[in-house]
């Protein structure tokens, strides 16, 4: 397996990592805004980063693996 893969692999990884943590902070603060009608504002700024960080890091590594490997040729 070359580095270029092994990357977007782990790039792809990451990715999901922090999309599924972004996803967890909001859950939390929404949460803690239903029970307690306060809203936490750490979680108000980090629910997007988190979220927009996880799709850059899949997005990347989604083109790395396309510009690494060549697209299939059509079957006749």
């Amino acid at each position: 397996m070359s580095r270029e893969t092994t990357d977007a692999g782990n790039c792809q990884g990451s990715g999901n990592e922090l999309l599924a943590s972004g996803l967890g902070v909001g859950a939390v603060g929404a949460l803690g805004a239903l029970v307690t009608g306060a809203v936490c504002p750490l979680c108000i700024v980090a629910t997007p980063a988190l979220l927009a960080v996880g799709l850059v890091q899949k997005w990347r590594a989604r083109r790395t693996a396309s510009e690494v490997s060549p697209p299939a040729a059509p079957s006749a």
